[in-house]
């Protein structure tokens, strides 16, 4: 009996650790999540969506609104500030605005150096 337990438990985990490393499918898996989980707590000041979107450029990201952002730069810097502040999320966070897209984007390590970011998106800025 206690074998078969152990058989379980060990057969999960085994796959659970599968999907999560597995590199074209989830490189940043166990980043985001937590990093979703971190976010989410913020309440209604926050709106984070598609946070399992995989970018062209083989990273992980989530869009992060914030609601009170008087404008994209404000969104930039709140998002940054709570993002740093986060003992979820790696410190080395590096805001890059990209020009072609019109969005500031903060990129991370991600656990196990996957590369994740978040993208500050302005559309649910009242």
């Amino acid at each position: 009996m206690k074998a078969k337990v152990f058989l379980i438990i060990f057969t999960m985990i085994f796959v659970h650790a599968g999907h999560a490393f597995t590199p074209k499918k989830c490189p940043g898996h166990l980043a985001l999540h937590a990093a979703h989980l971190n976010i989410s707590r913020g309440g209604d000041k926050w709106f984070a969506q598609d946070y399992n979107y995989f970018d062209t450029q083989n990273k992980w990201f989530f869009y992060l609104s914030p609601f009170d952002a008087k404008d994209a730069r404000d969104a930039h810097d709140k998002a940054y500030f709570y993002l740093t502040q986060s003992n979820l999320l790696p410190a080395q966070i590096s805001p890059v605005y990209e020009a072609e897209r019109h969005r500031w984007v903060c990129y991370y390590e991600g656990i196990f150096g996957n590369k994740a970011g978040a993208i500050i998106d302005n559309v649910h800025i009242q």
